[in-house]
């Protein structure tokens, strides 16, 4: 493995989304290179930062690939249609094809949703790790929150928002961003404690975080916990 492929990857092999081959190859680079060894530990750092957050899965980039396995499903091989009718009786090896292909479909299935899952889990988790390392931060301060603790990093159209301290949400409630637009509050998503991507207009001017009900709001309904210029 060369410098540069390390380089590259040492975010990916943090978050242990390595090909075992690779991380091994990686370990061993990162063993004899001091610069390595240096990012190494500043990503571990910051990934410790992020404590232990669940990322949500956003699936709208592999509905083409449902809908393919779907289609599929709904179609099946021609040997399987043509033992799709089996009489009473008949035996065992007549029902096992198609039965095989019923099961290979659905471990194909599940074994691409979890292949999709864990792809998308560490493609947002990276994304994090990149926003948090080199985004741009950005201070927002106490309203109405008293030693409140939350840090946003910006870089082109993303954003991370990331609640380590304010009051806790009620029940039915949750927290809610907002990015003000030519001062007007723009709904920025709807998040919990620890790290939250989020998108970020470009012609945001502040952002401001409040406490709604589950689901969000189209305006604020609440003061304003912390904010801060963008």
């Amino acid at each position: 493995m060369t410098h540069e492929d390390a380089q590259d990857q040492l975010a990916l092999y943090v978050l242990g989304g390595m090909e075992l081959q690779d991380e091994r190859e990686m370990t061993q680079h990162v063993r004899g290179c001091a610069l390595c060894q240096q990012d190494l530990q500043h990503y571990r750092d910051t990934v410790g930062q992020l404590d232990d957050a669940v990322i949500r899965p956003d699936w709208s980039e592999f509905a083409h690939m449902r809908s393919q396995f779907q289609e599929r499903l709904a179609n099946p091989p021609s040997e399987v249609k043509a033992t799709a009718a089996i009489k009473p009786g008949a035996s065992p090896r007549a029902w096992l094809w198609p039965a095989a292909w019923v099961a290979t479909a659905l471990i194909a299935v599940g074994g691409w949703h979890l292949a999709l899952a864990t792809h998308r889990t560490l493609s947002q988790s990276q994304q994090m790790l990149a926003l948090v390392t080199h985004g741009r931060p950005v201070a927002l301060n106490s309203v109405h929150a008293q030693r409140a603790e939350v840090k946003l990093y910006i870089s082109h159209a993303q954003a991370v928002v990331f609640v380590k301290r304010l009051p806790k949400p009620s029940r039915g409630q949750v927290y809610e961003g907002w990015w003000i637009v030519r001062g007007r509050p723009r709904p920025a998503g709807t998040f919990e404690a620890g790290p939250s991507l989020l998108r970020y207009p470009a012609r945001a001017q502040a952002f401001a975080i409040t406490m709604e009900p589950s689901g969000g709001t189209s305006a604020p309904t609440t003061p304003v916990l912390v904010a801060g210029t963008v």
